[in-house]
């Protein structure tokens, strides 16, 4: 199996009244570097799941089982952590069972008597099938966060537009207010320009008469 599917230390539960294919897959399973709690049967196993704090990340049970069966495992399971993955084991005199328990929000199942690659593979799927949905989600709060950036670059660019567009009408207020003042100080230029100059107010005296 992949390092990369990252199996180590996920927490499985392991259903099967069978005590010898119990103890090899819980063996087989902590040797892959998981953490295995395994019931004898479906009642042991509602309780383990009602107590447990945090959800079992893969569930593998058999259908068929003492006291409470693999579906209620599985209903179980699922009420108590949606993420957790139910994997069904099955003989082929239950195989239309399991499949309808894929109805039922199980991942997979596996018909017995198997290999122990068989588990293997199964587990590598729900561990490609986890990575994915990871990646999925890392990919959409990316692209939200890329649309709400691109929403605040579109509202500064619009107070942008509408601070240069007030900016300018108040330079066209402000320049026009200065050529009102400019036309003003020349008009009373010119009039103290007169009074200084008051000669230059009257006429020339007759027969070149200075005045005296």
């Amino acid at each position: 199996m992949s390092n990369n599917l990252k199996i180590e230390n996920k927490r499985i539960l392991l259903v099967d009244d069978d005590e010898a294919l119990r103890a090899l897959l819980k063996e087989y399973l902590g040797e892959k570097g998981m953490r295995v709690t395994s019931c004898r049967d479906g009642a042991e196993a509602l309780i383990v799941i009602e107590q447990d704090k945090e959800g079992f990340d893969i569930v593998l049970t058999d259908l068929v089982l003492p006291l409470k069966g693999g579906l209620e495992v599985l209903r179980a399971a699922r009420k108590r952590n949606e993420e957790s993955q139910v994997v069904i084991m099955t003989g082929y005199a239950s195989l239309e069972s399991a499949i309808e328990s894929m109805d039922e929000g199980a991942f997979d199942y596996i018909t017995k008597p198997f290999k122990l690659v068989e588990i293997e593979i199964v587990l590598s799927k729900i561990c490609e099938r986890n990575r994915l949905i990871e990646e999925n989600r890392r990919l959409a709060e990316r692209v939200q966060s890329l649309y709400s950036r691109l929403d605040l670059l579109k509202d500064n660019r619009s107070k942008l537009d509408r601070f240069i567009a007030e900016t300018n009408e108040k330079l066209e207020d402000n320049s026009k207010k200065i050529n009102d003042c400019l036309n003003l100080l020349s008009r009373i230029s010119l009039y103290f320009e007169r009074f200084e100059r008051p000669n230059q107010l009257l006429p020339p005296p007759p027969n070149g008469t200075a005045i005296s």
